[in-house]
């Protein structure tokens, strides 16, 4: 700045070399249903206004261009920029972070269940509730259980607004396996229970008609009986494994497994119906370490 006599002033302004666009301003980007608005204010007239997700280009607009509604966004964490240019000079990127909730929530009230009985048919309750401006695709919803025979889809059944139940088939006792929920919205978004489970985090359970815990050290009596036609097997030297090799079928449920297992281990058991007695079993689980 520099000033002259007779009480008047004039100041130097310094202006960037070289040509250069003016960015859009006042960019925001809200999450509206399923669809993500964005909207801005043009700097100056444009030719061309470029839209990118998270790094990947989604469509080119009229220079005059002050809104763009994508309506394929996913859950979760992007990052929107808008780019305009005039001719071939670009303003460069002003962004804009959102984070999209999914269209549907899917909760089971009770919490995640996680022993199942072998024989099938257990219910458990579910509810999947919209975000404002979506809703539920009639017949999307399903729980898919993931055993060592293959993965299977089973519906939920609808007992009134936003609550469902689903039941679980029989599955050999003994088996660990994997399950999830998994439904669509009407725009097409597939949302899972786990959040994970597209990619492979499942809930997970095991077969068994009811589960006892208890420390059992194999090389002394420890209250165990020995119903008729099992037979307790303990292999020398010291420490042991031990083989507990029940030989009949029981009444209901699956055949016993023979299971091998590492003395002062913590084991799981399980407790089955007659004409086994005292602490009998048809299969053994053991417990996380």
């Amino acid at each position: 700045d520099h000033f002259t006599g007779g009480g008047s002033s004039s100041v130097e302004i310094l202006a960037p070399s070289g040509d250069f666009t003016l960015p859009v301003t006042g960019l925001t980007c809200n999450q509206n249903g399923e669809s993500v608005d964005l909207s801005w204010g043009n700097g100056e007239v444009y030719d061309l206004i470029e839209i990118t997700r998270d790094g990947t280009p989604l469509t080119s607009l009229p220079g005059s261009s002050t809104s763009y509604t994508d309506s394929l966004a996913l859950p979760g964490l992007h990052v929107y920029g808008v780019n305009a240019s005039v001719g071939n000079t670009p303003s460069g990127v002003v962004p804009c972070e959102i984070d999209v909730a999914a269209a549907l929530a899917i909760a089971v009230p009770n919490g995640d269940p996680t022993v199942f009985n072998p024989l099938g048919g257990e219910t458990f309750a579910v509810t999947i509730t919209p975000l404002a401006g979506s809703a539920v695709a009639a017949g999307t919803e399903s729980l898919r259980v993931e055993t060592a025979a293959g993965a299977q889809a089973y519906p939920l059944a609808s007992t009134g607004g936003l609550n469902y139940e689903m039941t679980f088939p029989a599955i050999p006792c003994g088996e660990t396996f994997g399950w999830y929920i998994v439904a669509q919205s009407t725009g097409g978004q597939t949302v899972t229970y786990p959040e994970g489970a597209s990619s492979g985090a499942l809930a997970s359970g095991v077969s068994a008609f009811g589960l006892t815990e208890e420390t059992t050290d194999f090389e002394v009596a420890s209250g165990w009986s020995v119903v008729s036609g099992s037979v307790v097997h303990r292999l020398a030297p010291l420490p042991s494994r031990v083989r507990i090799t029940p030989q009949l079928e029981p009444a209901v449920g699956s055949p016993v497994r023979e299971v091998w297992a590492e003395p002062w281990a913590r084991m799981t058991s399980t407790v089955e119906r007659p004409p086994f007695t005292a602490r009998s079993w048809t299969c053994w689980v053991p417990a996380a370490p």
